[in-house]
C-alpha cells in the first residue's frame, strides 16, 4: 500500500541543516511515518515545501517529495497573494497525483485540507485528515480564514477519515460541523528513564501573543534563584519577535535558545524540572507527552484536553498567573509530592502514548476500506 503524508514544514525533522520552524503537528507526522516506514507492506512518502532541496529525496525507508514555495513574509497585496497561493496549489496537486499513493493523509487546518480532498475524488483515492489544534474543530479557522477556510471547510466534509487527538475534539468537532471522527492519541517512541540532573523550568514554543510567553516572564520574575530556559524558534511578526527577545533579554536568570535540533529534543526535556505551557489554546500539546515521557510535570495555564490533569494527576492546570506561581513553588518544595507527579507522569505516557500501541491502531485504520 503507497501512503502519502502532506506536512510542509516537515523537513528540518529530516534534515537538521533546515532551520525553518516546524511545530507538534509535524512532529506527529514525521513519528508516524517513520513508524509505518518500518513495516514493509507500506510504501512512505511525504511531501514537504521547498527549501532548496532535491526534487526527491531518500531518508531511510520514506521518500521525500518537494512541492511550492512557502511564503516568508507578509507584505504581498492581495492580488499576489492570491496568483501565489493558486501557483502553490496547481504545484501541489501536480506532485500529489505525481506520487499516485492509495491514500493521502495530511494534518492541520489549512488550504491544502481542499485541495487533497479535491484530487482524492477526482481520481477515487482515500483521503485521512488529522486535526491538530482546537481551532481546527470549533470553526474558528473556517471563520476567520475566508478563502482557506472555504478550502479547509470543503476538505475535512469530504475527507474519507478525521482523527482526531482527544475525545474533547472529537466532540466538539461533531457539535459544531456534524463531523464523525476517531481518537488517535499523540504519539511517542520511549525510552528507559535517565538520571539526568534538573536544571531549569522549561517553556517550549513561538514568540507569539497567542502562546502569552509573558506569563512564563512573570513566573522568572516571582522565583528569581531558579533557572528558566525558553526554546523559541524565529517565527511570526519580526517586530512582536523583536520585543519578546529584549524583554527575555533584561532578565539575568533566563537563558534563550532560539533553535534545538529535533535529535537533542528529549535530552532537553530529561533535564527539565517541569515544563510550562501559556498557550491560549491547544490541542493535545505534543511537548506535555514529550515532558511526560521523560518524568516532567507539566503547568498550563488554560490548557487541559480530556482533563489529563484532574484525571491522571501529570501535573496542574491553573488559570491565573498567580495560581501559577502557587503550584511552582509547591512543586519546588514538596520533592515527595514532585516524585509522585513524575512518577505518574511516565506511567500515563507508557499506558497512553506508546507509539508501539498507536502505530498499531493507524494501521487498522489505514487498512480499513469504508
Amino acid at each position: 500500500m503507497k501512503v502519502c503524508f502532506i506536512s510542509p514544514y516537515a523537513y528540518p525533522l529530516f534534515n537538521e541543516k533546515c532551520t525553518i520552524t516546524f511545530g507538534g503537528a509535524e512532529v506527529q507526522t514525521y513519528l508516524l511515518a517513520k513508524e509505518l516506514s518500518k513495516d514493509h507492506a507500506f510504501s512512505v512518502h511525504m511531501v514537504t515545501a521547498d527549501f532548496g532541496q532535491k526534487k526527491k529525496e531518500q531518508y531511510g525507508g520514506i521518500t521525500l517529495h518537494k512541492s511550492f514555495i512557502l511564503r516568508t513574509t507578509n507584505t504581498y497585496d492581495g492580488f499576489v497573494s492570491s496568483v501565489h497561493q493558486c501557483f502553490n496549489g496547481l504545484k501541489l496537486l501536480c506532485v500529489l497525483f505525481s506520487i499516485n499513493a492509495d491514500i493521502y493523509i495530511q494534518r492541520s487546518a489549512g488550504a491544502e485540507t481542499g485541495i487533497i480532498a479535491f484530487l482524492c475524488r477526482l481520481c477515487n483515492k482515500k483521503f485521512i485528515y488529522m486535526t491538530a489544534s482546537d481551532i481546527d474543530c470549533n470553526g474558528t479557522y473556517i471563520a476567520n480564514n475566508k478563502v482557506r477556510g472555504t478550502l479547509y471547510s470543503y476538505g475535512i466534509k469530504h475527507a474519507h477519515r478525521i482523527l482526531t487527538q482527544s475525545a474533547g475534539h472529537k466532540k466538539l468537532l461533531f457539535d459544531t460541523s456534524s463531523l464523525k471522527s476517531t481518537v488517535l492519541s499523540t504519539a511517542c517512541p520511549l525510552y528507559p528513564l535517565s538520571n539526568q540532573r534538573k536544571e531549569y523550568i522549561l517553556w517550549i514554543g513561538r514568540l507569539i501573543d497567542l502562546k502569552r510567553p509573558d506569563y512564563f516572564l512573570s513566573l522568572a520574575e516571582h522565583f528569581s534563584s531558579e533557572h528558566f530556559l525558553m526554546i523559541a524558534p524565529r517565527s511570526g511578526d519580526e517586530k512582536v519577535y523583536d520585543n519578546y527577545i529584549k524583554k527575555i533579554k533584561s532578565f539575568k536568570n533566563v537563558e534563550y535558545r532560539n533553535r534545538v535540533p529535533f535529535s537533542e529534543v528529549d535530552r532537553c526535556f530529561s533535564k527539565a524540572k517541569m515544563l510550562i505551557n501559556t498557550s491560549s489554546y491547544e490541542g493535545f500539546p505534543n511537548t506535555f507527552v514529550q515532558a511526560w515521557k521523560c518524568a516532567v510535570p507539566v503547568l498550563s495555564v488554560g490548557v487541559n484536553p480530556d482533563d489529563v490533569f484532574d484525571k491522571h494527576k501529570v501535573g496542574y492546570c491553573t488559570h491565573t498567573v498567580e495560581e501559577l506561581c502557587e503550584k511552582v513553588a509547591r512543586l519546588l518544595a514538596d520533592q515527595s509530592l514532585y516524585q509522585s507527579l513524575a512518577k505518574n507522569c511516565y506511567d500515563y505516557a507508557c499506558t497512553n502514548h506508546n507509539i508501539d500501541t498507536i502505530i498499531k491502531q493507524f494501521k487498522e485504520i489505514l487498512n480499513c476500506r469504508s
